[in-house]
């Protein structure tokens, strides 16, 4: 909601009014065990504790249920599998998998730090947060979206297996600093976000910027976004 990226630490910090040391305790449930001891501003840990996500195997997406998922989502598969950023995770949170002893698993679509945006029926998440982008070697436009489903939501409505323009999918409205550059480098910033006060206020963002920026999203208008108005 600031556009600021912060840790969870951070975020206690500004949202309890704690220091480092009590944000801490705060996370661990006010009593932090013997493993953890404080020197300024680092927590030094005896002992290893698992990670809080891991990625354990990224693969071709041919899982069926997650199939099933972008079936749902009224996406054409052929169109999804075709823009090749897109594929299925399997990882594990705080070093634990599911009861059956199998990682979970869900769709994964590439950013620009090499990270995923990761998407199933029962999990939304990222390894780690930055843009997608997609280029067009012939075009001086640019397409924005905030996420990668309502891009595979846009190629389904249009039929294409791939956008005519550049595409850049933010994958958080916060990333929207950080895609100025990109964006500053064409004649048009063609606007597909949300029709939301976060939406409309990323598009004037854009446009205060000096960029020619034009919205798309009248075609979804009476839906919040791309995905809600293909489903319906």
């Amino acid at each position: 909601g600031t556009d600021k990226g912060m840790d969870c630490i951070e975020l206690v910090q500004r949202l309890k009014g704690l220091n480092f040391k009590e944000s801490i305790i705060w996370l661990l449930g006010q009593n932090p065990p013997d493993s953890f001891s404080f020197k300024g501003k680092e927590v030094q840990k005896e002992k290893e504790n698992p990670k809080a996500f891991e990625i354990l195997k990224i693969k071709p997406l041919e899982n069926r249920a997650l199939l099933e998922y972008l079936g749902k989502r009224k996406i054409n598969i052929r169109y999804a599998k075709a823009c090749n950023l897109l594929f299925e995770a399997y990882f594990s949170l705080n070093g634990r998998v599911r009861k059956d002893n199998k990682p979970y698993f869900a769709l994964a679509f590439e950013n620009q730090s090499k990270g995923y945006e990761l998407r199933s029926e029962t999990y939304k998440g990222c390894s780690s947060k930055d843009i997608s982008l997609i280029t067009h070697p012939f075009s001086r436009k640019i397409a924005v979206f905030e996420g990668f489903i309502d891009y595979l939501s846009a190629l389904t409505h249009f039929g294409k297996v791939k956008s005519d323009h550049n595409v850049l999918i933010l994958n958080s409205v916060s990333n929207r600093e950080k895609a100025l550059p990109i964006l500053a480098q064409h004649e048009q910033v063609l606007g597909f976000l949300d029709r939301d006060k976060t939406g409309k206020e990323c598009l004037d963002f854009f446009r205060n910027k000096g960029l020619k920026t034009l919205d798309y999203s009248k075609i979804y208008e009476g839906c919040k976004d791309f995905n809600e108005f293909l489903c319906r």
